[in-house]
């Protein structure tokens, strides 16, 4: 008797975060002042698009380490410190889409959102 193994699916960055792909590759422009997305609020950011913007604050269904992939006081490898074009800017960096798929930040993600939150 065989056993049919299902693969998981696994998912891109652009699949997992369409809208934040498409700003930081400028294929969406972006105004944090007037726009439905900002890097700076947690259920805007890039995490926060990821849990479809349902998230309140920093709880991210309760995920400590997406949580630490959005924003931390003490913590500068998180996508708000990561993408931002300066100190104080709340204004997104511009990449390639090379770039943002090659970007270790983005691949640790992907790897931790297909590791624990795809079923």
């Amino acid at each position: 008797m065989s056993e049919l193994i299902q693969e998981k699916k696994t998912l891109s960055f652009e699949e997992i975060c369409p809208i934040w792909f498409k700003i930081l590759t400028g294929k969406r422009g972006y105004t944090p002042d007037n726009d439905v997305v900002n890097i700076a609020d947690p259920k805007c950011c890039i995490v926060g698009e990821a849990h479809k913007f349902e998230s309140k604050d920093y709880e991210y269904g309760g995920c400590n380490t997406c949580n630490n992939f959005s924003y931390g006081v003490d913590n500068e490898n998180d996508f708000y410190h990561h993408f931002r074009i300066g100190f104080g800017s709340q204004d997104v960096k511009i990449l390639t889409e090379s770039e943002v798929r090659n970007d270790p930040l983005v691949k640790d993600f992907v790897n931790h959102w297909n590791e624990v939150h795809i079923k």
